[in-house]
């Protein structure tokens, strides 16, 4: 079985997120202990171990590393037929999407769980919407259409603003994706109070906006369209917790460390990089396979860790 691989280019962030990393000094430099070429070879021993479909280049906050645009290079040669998305919080797109494009960087999606700019500082501890929205505008612009935008649902998040953030992709031609919180690190001390569910987030938009119908998914996304003046939208509702999609899960995710995950619950993966930089590709080889025949349906408790340590 081909797989997707989510890689978290570095577990810094410079958005302090309540779901992710509340109260945490936001961090403007940032490196990672995997390289480049590192990198490459890890991704290039999963490809040999089954395939590998499509990578999304992830973190903590991807476009931290200085050396994005030679990552996503790299990576596009070395999978050409793969297909090669990024996700971010859109801060520092603005300057990087023309960049990430002409390096072979198929799709972008950019986090935004709010329009207000009071509200987007008091969320993330930076007044930096304009530049998130300028982000969008220049990914338009270099060619990554459609755009798709992610949003966490929070109750008195983006729980309040679905209606204005369905019109808000309906004005920029981009699908728009709301993502149940999950009770993961510092998300498990909200749930109780802020966990809004896919279904309950539909029925609302639905009575505000004009329900077209289902349209087709994909593994993790429900998809529905919604009128929007002349125009129909693309709603996708990613349902991990009340509807589990866990038994046709082919995700690995390579965190910044170069440690494999199977699963989001995995209390620690395996340590890919010692055996890569020890010169020892069988042993490599060897904890990739045994990642791969643990997919499925996870079992025990949702892990401490942010889901910047592990690679969202």
């Amino acid at each position: 079985m081909s797989h997707y691989v989510r890689v978290s280019l570095t577990a810094h962030c410079d958005l302090a997120c309540p779901y992710c990393r509340p109260g945490e000094r936001p961090c403007v430099v940032a490196g990672a202990p995997v390289s480049a070429p590192e990198l490459e070879q890890l991704l290039l021993r999963i490809h040999a171990g089954g395939g590998v479909r499509k990578v999304r280049l992830t973190g903590g906050e991807p476009l931290l590393r200085s050396d994005v645009v030679d990552v996503a290079a790299r990576l596009r040669r070395a999978l050409p037929e793969a297909e090669l998305a990024l996700t971010t919080n859109g801060v520092r797109l603005a300057g990087l999407a023309a960049p990430l494009r002409a390096a072979g960087l198929d799709r972008i999606n950019v986090s935004l769980d709010t329009l207000s700019r009071r509200r987007f500082a008091e969320l993330t501890g930076r007044d930096a919407l304009l530049a998130v929205l300028a982000g969008i505008r220049a990914a338009r612009a270099a060619g990554f259409t459609p755009l798709r935008l992610n949003a966490v649902l929070l109750r008195s998040g983006s729980g309040r603003e679905l209606t204005a953030l369905v019109r808000f992709a309906a004005r920029e031609g981009a699908e728009i994706r709301f993502i149940e919180l999950m009770p993961l690190g510092p998300g498990a001390r909200l749930f109780e109070t802020e966990f809004l569910s896919g279904d309950e987030a539909r029925a609302r938009i639905a009575a505000r906006l004009p329900y077209v119908g289902p349209l087709a998914g994909s593994d993790t996304a429900v998809r529905h369209a919604f009128r929007v003046g002349e125009s129909e939208v693309r709603v996708g509702f990613i349902s991990p917790l009340t509807h589990p999609f866990c038994g046709a899960c082919d995700r690995l995710r390579l965190d910044s460390r170069g440690h494999l995950l199977g699963c989001l619950r995995d209390q620690g993966g395996v340590d890919l990089i010692t055996p890569l930089r020890a010169g020892d590709p069988a042993e490599v080889d060897r904890r990739i396979a045994a990642i791969a025949r643990l997919k499925g349906r996870p079992e025990g408790l949702w892990p401490g860790r942010a889901m910047a340590q592990i690679g969202g």
